[in-house]
């Protein structure tokens, strides 16, 4: 007899190109799909369903397996929350006491490097990619600038890792800026 999953820890099974689970004995050798790892968890009080997908079995189960593990620190992360809501998010509520020029000072400083990354979701955000848009950012700008670019970034992105939207701050991770 094969053992039970224990509760919570979801399940991973092939998805063919119509959405059904595929039932092919010999490994899915014709189908076109993708492995599909599904998870129900409770999250503040209600029951919420968490997809993740992956071109093989094994890093289905991984992805399935860390975002079971992000779940349980607590942190809810979601598509939708870009890195750009994620640096306004700190612009209207992470600067309590400063002016509003300051605001306004920081969010043209920015703006640059919100162009080439900002869409981005804040959860899939890599190091190389903070490095590409620095560099990117830094064509034309003092080397001061692409600093303080740096800087409220990483500012913004501490205040999400704290707010439960990001489980690590990838910004604070580039050690190596991009000189301006």
């Amino acid at each position: 007899m094969a053992a039970r999953r224990g509760y919570g820890t979801g399940a991973v099974s092939y998805e063919d190109k119509a959405g059904t689970v595929c039932r092919d004995a010999r490994g899915h050798r014709g189908c076109e799909g993708r492995w599909r790892g599904v998870a129900s968890v409770q999250v503040g009080g209600q029951r919420k369903w968490f997809k993740v997908s992956g071109p093989t079995k094994q890093i289905a189960a991984e992805r399935l397996r860390e975002k079971l593990d992000e779940l349980g620190g607590g942190v809810v992360t979601r598509a939708a929350y870009t890195v750009e809501r994620c640096v306004q998010d700190w612009l209207e509520h992470g600067l309590n006491g400063r002016s509003q020029q300051t605001r306004d000072n920081y969010r043209d400083t920015i703006k640059a490097l919100l162009e080439l990354i900002g869409t981005k979701p804040l959860a899939k955000l890599t190091v190389p990619d903070v490095r590409r848009g620095l560099a990117a950012a830094a064509e034309g700008r003092s080397d001061r600038t692409v600093r303080l670019m740096h800087d409220i970034l990483t500012r913004a992105i501490d205040m999400a890792v704290a707010d439960n939207r990001a489980a690590r701050n990838v910004s604070a991770l580039l050690t190596n800026r991009p000189e301006g």
